[in-house]
């Protein structure tokens, strides 16, 4: 009988499609999962890399310590505070200024902390001297505003005008602040 025949026909060809349509899903969401799966891992693997403030914190206080002790540091020579934001001009990829201080620069220089290039100048007050970083907008965005003690080390960490500044000296460094 045509009809019959017609009508298991008809069952067959929707029992298929709702065979496919349920493998499509399955697969949709293993697809799903994988992309979630590979999103966490690049988030865990990018955020587990982020210095923390305690990292920065040393690695300012370590480059300081190396830095200060030699008589060679400074690259440029000089108290002018104009005159070396115009040397860091061309060789920092970001415009270095630097924030007012009663304390005297003596000299600047272009590192990289944590792989982050950054203007060092050299300011000196009551025959002490203390390092100023400069880092370009946007440097270490997880890490907070801070001061901390890093041995006998001052390590004061602030924002300002967009740019990220950290002030190093064995003293305090509310003595230098204008």
């Amino acid at each position: 009988e045509p009809s019959a025949y017609l009508g298991e026909k008809l069952r067959r060809a929707l029992a298929q499609a709702s065979q496919r349509q349920s493998y499509r899903s399955r697969w949709r969401q293993i697809a799903a999962a994988a992309a979630l799966l590979c999103i966490a891992g690049l988030g865990y693997f990018v955020f587990s890399r982020m210095p923390s403030n305690a990292d920065l914190m040393a690695a300012l206080a370590k480059d300081h310590a190396a830095y200060i002790a030699r008589i060679d540091a400074s690259q440029l020579v000089s108290s002018d505070p104009q005159e070396i934001e115009a040397w860091y001009r061309g060789r920092l990829p970001f415009e270095a200024t630097l924030p007012g201080l009663v304390a005297t620069p003596t000299g600047a220089r272009v590192c990289r902390v944590l792989e982050h290039p950054c203007g060092l100048v050299f300011y000196a007050k009551d025959a002490r001297r203390c390092s100023l970083f400069v880092f370009a907008p946007g440097a270490f965005p997880q890490v907070p505003d801070a001061m901390a003690r890093e041995g006998r080390l001052t390590v004061m960490l602030w924002r300002e005008q967009d740019r990220v500044y950290a002030f190093v000296s064995d003293f305090d460094p509310v003595e230098a602040a204008g």
